[in-house]
């Protein structure tokens, strides 16, 4: 389709936005946990903080097609972003509460309203893209892929140098100004698209029932179980080990989303160009397993905790979860067609909600466990759990899958075979039968 300069104007916005709400998440990373500690609260209060935004994402999720059916996408995503302007302004405000129950409390409130508002804006903005852009769906939504990560790498970095320079009031209420901005342009940018409801269609419980699309998706919450994980507890550890400021830490925290943003579309480019993307699942894991291991480090391997060590943990957390999460996606969508799923929208929007809710569960219950598990026992020891899930839940999975991509791979060859001696036998009978036509016809 041939684009005009409001379907660029649309294009830049709706990616300024998935900027905007990535980064929101991420903002308060490098200086959160510190309000918590002047308040006496621990890191599990925190992680609590932390992880109840994904919680919100998780369970309002499912509620925003009914909404985006009544209201249309256009009013959805901007509802969704007022409510996220709102809770991002009043965050900057939190430090003038000086008791810890009371700052916990608006916290959490706050950060459940994000969430919604996250979800709102999310389902509203992937709405919107059929009816702008027709033909060029896939190539759009890569665009908001790619923007959504880079606000989540860029996020800690904003909220390190936001504090850095203006304190606690000023790393929020920016963004929160920022936000406000989006949301009331956000009428004025669709006015010459018609606007209709979204149209969702089929049920998840028919992708849920098949094995082999399942465990790609508990491979995927996995992975984001041990990301929510990190996240959430390596903010003391820098602190407390290297006794990094929270700017430094910021940028830290977005070496992850920096490697994973860069290296996505190489990833991408690899995953497309082979049959199957099983392979690069069954490496990555084991790159993220390695990394957890020496970003601990594991007290068994008997390396200390030096600054080389974390980065080097970090580096190898990043390059594979990042190509984890797209070939277990990209193989769950491969499952899909063997199952005989017509390649439309309907299915993919319903992998889509599987992948945002496995996504969300990850992370939702990432946050507080390894809270708890670093005030407890600490981050090296804690580390032993994250090898576990990645072990249990990623890596014997995706064993199993290239197990039965074997056996599959066997049996349709075995089948080839027979196939083809079946046609050649048949195709020798056949020409013995046209040879005897023949010398009978002669005879007479």
């Amino acid at each position: 389709m041939k684009y005009t300069l409001r379907h660029w104007l649309v294009l830049v916005f709706i990616n300024f936005v998935n900027v905007c709400t990535g980064s929101i998440f991420t903002l308060q990373g490098p200086i959160f946990p510190f309000e918590i500690q002047k308040r006496n609260g621990k890191v599990f209060e925190y992680a609590i903080v932390f992880g109840i935004y994904e919680f919100a994402v998780l369970v309002s999720s499912p509620l925003m097609g009914p909404l985006v059916r009544k209201l249309g996408p256009t009013k959805t995503l901007f509802v969704g972003l007022l409510l996220q302007a709102v809770t991002t302004t009043l965050f900057g405000f939190l430090n003038l509460i000086p008791t810890l129950y009371l700052f916990m409390g608006i916290s959490i409130l706050l950060r459940i309203l994000e969430g919604v508002g996250f979800a709102a804006s999310w389902v509203g903005s992937y709405s919107v893209i059929p009816e702008v852009y027709p033909d060029d769906v896939a190539v759009i939504v890569g665009s908001m892929e790619m923007a959504q990560g880079f606000g989540l790498t860029i996020g800690p970095m904003i909220g390190g140098l936001l504090f850095t320079i203006g304190g606690f009031m000023a790393t929020f209420l920016l963004p929160g100004i920022i936000l406000f901005l989006m949301t009331f342009l956000t009428p004025f940018m669709f006015t010459k698209f018609p606007m209709g409801g979204a149209n969702y269609e089929g049920d998840i419980r028919i992708v849920l029932r098949k094995p082999r699309i399942l465990i790609n998706f508990v491979i995927l919450a996995a992975i984001t179980f041990v990301l929510s994980s990190i996240n959430a507890t390596l903010t003391p550890f820098l602190h407390s080990t290297f006794n990094m400021s929270p700017l430094t830490i910021g940028f830290m925290l977005g070496l992850h989303g920096a490697l994973s943003a860069v290296l996505s579309p190489i990833w991408g480019y690899i995953i497309g160009k082979i049959d199957t993307s099983v392979p690069v699942l069954l490496g990555a894991l084991v790159i993220d397993i390695l990394g957890v291991a020496i970003l601990g480090p594991l007290p068994i391997l008997g390396i200390p905790v030096s600054l080389l060590s974390t980065l080097i943990g970090m580096s190898l957390f990043a390059i594979g979860s990042g190509a984890a999460v797209l070939s277990s996606f990209n193989n769950s969508i491969s499952e899909s067609k063997l199952y005989s799923f017509s390649n439309d929208n309907s299915i993919m929007a319903l992998l889509s909600a599987c992948y945002i809710f496995s996504y969300s569960f990850g992370t939702t219950l990432g946050a507080p466990i390894s809270g708890y598990m670093y005030d407890k026992i600490g981050f090296s020891q804690a580390s032993y759990c994250f090898v576990c899930v990645l072990t249990i839940f990623g890596l014997l999975p995706t064993v199993y899958i290239c197990i039965t991509n074997l056996r599959r791979w066997i049996c349709l060859t075995n089948e080839r075979q027979r196939l083809l001696r079946s046609s050649y036998s048949n195709g020798i009978k056949h020409s013995f039968s046209i040879e005897r036509e023949v010398n009978t016809s002669t005879k007479i």
